[in-house]
């Protein structure tokens, strides 16, 4: 078994006992060896589930401003920004004929990912027992009662940016293109 870092360069050879392997291709980019830019990757599959988002995405989370519940998770590429003050177009990653515009003014966004290391230095400070307490009642009362029912819950949305759903079509194209080549 062997271990290549971002620009496929052999980094250990032989590694036994390894439960996971992380490649950056696994991960949607992988490092220029020339720029040190990220190129967007993807991974086929049969299964639609199983083909990766390309590139180093972020989760925002949705929300109605009238309601303050749930409208959808959103999957974005990092360097995204968005304006509530914009209608934004929001795509379903396998139905991606599914798309769904959202009103400028109608939402707000939250980004949920939180950064917890960065250049190796812990930023991230623990929250106390109570404080999660209170946060996981507040984000519960932003879930639709559909959603939290036990008989036939509503799903909570998952879609794509517009940027992050071309980037990937482009991707798919391609690499069918090239399969014909074959």
């Amino acid at each position: 078994m062997h271990i290549y870092n971002g620009y496929d360069e052999l980094v250990k050879s032989n590694v036994k006992d390894l439960t996971i392997i992380c490649n950056d291709a696994g991960f949607g980019r992988k490092k220029d060896k020339e720029t040190g830019e990220f190129i967007p990757k993807i991974k086929l599959s049969e299964n639609t589930e199983k083909i990766t988002n390309p590139g180093n995405k972020t989760i925002y989370r949705i929300y109605s401003k009238t309601t303050g519940k749930i409208r959808a998770d959103l999957i974005c590429l990092a360097d995204e920004t968005f304006d509530e003050s914009k209608d934004m177009i929001i795509f379903d990653p396998q139905e991606t004929w599914k798309k769904t515009k959202v009103r400028a003014n109608t939402y707000t966004l939250r980004e949920l990912l939180v950064p917890v290391f960065k250049n190796g230095e812990c930023v991230y400070d623990s929250p106390s027992v109570m404080e999660i307490r209170d946060y996981s009642k507040k984000e519960l009362d932003t879930i639709w009662d559909e959603t939290k029912r036990f008989a036939n819950p509503q799903h909570v949305y998952v879609d794509l940016s517009d940027k992050l759903y071309k980037i990937k079509s482009d991707l798919l194209e391609k690499m069918s293109l090239e399969a014909l080549e074959y």
